[in-house]
């Protein structure tokens, strides 16, 4: 809330740009099956289409990650990144998931386990500084960062 607490985001920022990075290849992980076409093209929708593409998987454990496009040529600074997935669970059983960040051979899963409903539902996961070295993003990090999902439960 940029009220001076906290060690990140506390400050008021100034005017700024928020760029959608949506995917544009497979990563790492591809663990979760498509109904149609590829992994990343049935969730890069920056409209999305409810079950015409989508990638699903009932097996704890799996993980999916995307590539993305690079920030805008001229980005000076990253303030803070975010994922947003777009999940519902399709049978009666608890399902899960958290987010799954992937940098140089290294993962993070997200602090926040997301539980889904039978409706589709928006999941946001900020990130204010870089969970893989605690400090802000830095262009080339946040360019070469794959973004995904794991199923908890």
């Amino acid at each position: 809330i940029m009220d001076g607490s906290g060690s990140a985001g506390n400050d008021f920022i100034g005017p700024v740009d928020v760029d959608l990075l949506p995917p544009t290849g497979d990563g790492n992980y591809t663990a979760w099956t498509p109904n149609t076409g590829t992994r990343w093209d049935a969730v890069n929708d920056a409209d999305p289409d409810g079950d015409t593409t989508r990638i699903e998987t009932a097996t704890v454990g799996n993980k999916n990650t995307f590539t993305h496009g690079s920030l805008p040529a001229g980005s000076s600074a990253v303030k803070a990144a975010a994922v947003w997935a777009r999940a519902r669970r399709d049978d009666a059983t608890t399902r899960s998931f958290k987010i799954l960040l992937r940098s140089s051979s290294t993962d993070n899963l997200g602090g926040v386990e997301h539980f889904l409903g039978d409706t589709y539902q928006w999941f946001f996961q900020p990130y204010e500084i870089s969970p893989f070295t605690s400090t802000a993003w830095t262009i080339s990090e946040l360019n070469s960062c794959e973004f995904g999902v794991q199923v908890i439960s």
